[in-house]
């Protein structure tokens, strides 16, 4: 429920587990009024993902940026020029999150994204995730 009580959100997750198709987790996201008899307006919504790709760096320093036509954001790991030997290289590991589809009740199904944006998190996350500050980049 959020935090002025009018909606519910419900999130169910879905990961494979075999070996071969096991780098993806589909989520799906409910968004309904916590009185169902009632609707909503003005809503707005979003979703603040923080996730981090492999780097050899001390702090995560990912690079990240938006593909409109995929309704993809990305993070690419980091690669530093020091003299340690990776495992691999960190700048070919790839993490993203992108829209499948949605939905609205008695409407039909839609492709669309409104926006998509990757933040830097020493600014939004690292000194403590706030909703009011998080919304202002949505």
């Amino acid at each position: 429920v959020t935090v002025d009580s009018l909606v519910k959100v419900e999130c169910t997750w879905w990961a494979p587990k075999h070996a071969d198709s096991c780098n993806f987790i589909i989520q799906r996201m409910r968004v309904f009024p916590a009185n169902i008899a009632s609707s909503v307006a003005s809503l707005q919504i979003g979703e603040i993902i923080d996730f981090d790709i492999p780097t050899d760096s001390v702090t995560s320093n990912n690079i990240s940026g938006t593909d409109p036509t995929r309704r993809l954001v990305w993070l690419r790991g980091y690669n530093s020029t020091d003299t340690v030997t990776d495992c691999t290289d960190n700048s070919k590991r790839y993490g993203g999150v992108a829209l499948l589809n949605w939905f609205m009740k008695n409407k039909a199904c839609s492709d669309v994204l409104y926006g998509g944006a990757a933040i830097p998190n020493d600014a939004y996350v690292y000194p403590g995730v706030f909703a009011d500050s998080l919304s202002r980049v949505m």
